[in-house]
């Protein structure tokens, strides 16, 4: 056993990021702040004891992207493989899925499945130029629920619902789920025969054309679990809309009002009001139509929460296992406050006194917050620092060679030594 200066059992540098959209992944950026953290201390003294730094990286998702391979790790969940060559599976834009599987989760002890929207309604499945919540669906991920619930006899249904390139309030699930047929304004219904025919799969774009939503009585034994990491509601000035229609390719004021009134008018629709329930605007709205039409069957889970659970985390904190926490995104804004993985691993920081070494891409809270009166501002705490990429390194740099500016931020940014010196060396 590696003991440090006072005889204590050695603490680990817990490392867990958010992914750095369209660069890396959290485990990749985990994997090279472990290699930048072990080449500065390969090894040190202290008390003329020789030591090693002990880390642990986590394979975290809040609920978004990646939330298969974190969960099959923490829990041990078996990966069911999907041909699509067999099945045809629909992407965001409409199109068959070009990867030759696509994946879900299952636990056949405790009979639960886990669907992650990402795998195939993921906004990085979207080439930049053609990304547009006008014309993205969710229909393949009703998909996967539809064939974890009829083939895989499941009746409990963990859905990841972030990371999405979608607007279109789950009915796009919800019809590959055969759940709903839509009447539109010119008369056309669409009667969901699952020929997978652009014709009939619902967009970002139709929500203003419904005229009626028909629901049918299936899949009232299935109990929806959706794990968010935001508190977003379906509408309004925080809704999926003006939350995050812009990263999803709104261009501009007019596009989102115009996406916004689809959203109403979806919600005028529904048999039950769910517009301001927190999360259901999560995903451009997913949760959102399912919880008015599974309305006692549904439930919004923080995904950050559900996965730390998973890990044991708590138990880890409160014995004292952990001196250091590195963690971070691709950008820093008032959205890292609303559950995401830095706003976690901040609350773990605060509650048992705990550094916190915040890596990020871009950092905009500190521009937003000045201008703003916003309670969402990030307190400045002797125990935090904070550095992102871009300012540093410029945006094409931080961007195009992520791991390199991470390398170079550990080797050479003298700030950061001196924080690391103090927390690790003492």
């Amino acid at each position: 056993m590696i003991t440090n200066f006072n005889g204590n059992e050695n603490k680990k540098v817990l490392i867990s990021f958010d992914s750095f959209k369209d660069c890396l992944s959290s485990f990749e950026i985990g994997k090279c702040v472990d290699k930048s953290l072990k080449e500065k201390y390969s090894s040190y003294n202290i008390g003329g004891h020789e030591k090693q730094i002990e880390t642990e990286i986590l394979k975290i998702s809040d609920g978004g992207e990646a939330l298969l391979e974190c969960l099959e790790s923490s829990l041990g969940l078996k990966l069911v493989e999907i041909d699509t060559k067999e099945h045809s599976i629909i992407g965001p834009l409409g199109t068959q899925i070009e990867k030759p599987f696509v994946h879900y989760a299952v636990n056949e002890h405790e009979k639960y499945a886990v669907i992650e929207m990402a795998e195939v309604s993921g906004i990085q499945l979207v080439p930049t130029s053609k990304r547009n919540p006008f014309n993205t669906t969710t229909y393949g991920t009703g998909q996967l629920i539809k064939h974890a619930i009829e083939i895989g006899g499941y009746k409990t249904i963990y859905i990841g619902a972030g990371g999405s390139a979608t607007n279109d309030a789950g009915l796009g699930a919800l019809q590959s789920l055969d759940v709903i047929d839509i009447i539109y304004n010119d008369n056309n219904e669409n009667n969901n025969n699952n020929n997978n025919n652009n014709n009939n799969i619902l967009f970002g774009k139709d929500l203003n054309k419904i005229k009626e939503i028909k629901i049918k009585n299936k899949f009232k034994d299935v109990l929806f679990y959706f794990l968010t990491d935001v508190r977003n509601p379906m509408i309004g000035e925080k809704g999926a809309v003006y939350s995050f229609s812009e990263q999803k390719g709104a261009k501009t004021k007019e596009d989102k009002e115009i996406l916004e009134k689809g959203m109403i008018n979806v919600l005028n629709h529904l048999p039950v009001d769910i517009s301001k329930i927190e999360g259901s605007g999560a995903a451009g709205g997913l949760p959102s139509s399912f919880l008015s039409i599974f309305n006692e069957s549904t439930q919004i889970i923080n995904g950050m929460d559900f996965v730390c659970k998973s890990y044991g985390l708590d138990e880890k904190f409160q014995s004292n296992q952990i001196k250091l926490i590195i963690t971070g995104e691709g950008c820093f804004d008032e959205t890292t406050l609303d559950g995401k993985v830095v706003s976690k691993m901040y609350y773990y920081s605060k509650t048992f006194n705990i550094k916190l070494l915040i890596i990020c891409g871009k950092n905009n809270l500190l521009q937003s917050s000045s201008s703003s009166s916003s309670s969402n501002s990030f307190p400045n705490d002797s125990n935090i620092q904070i550095y992102d990429l871009v300012s540093q390194f410029g945006i094409e740099n931080s961007l195009n060679n992520t791991k390199y500016c991470i390398e170079t931020l550990f080797k050479q940014n003298e700030n950061l030594t001196m924080f690391l010196n103090k927390t690790i060396l003492s």
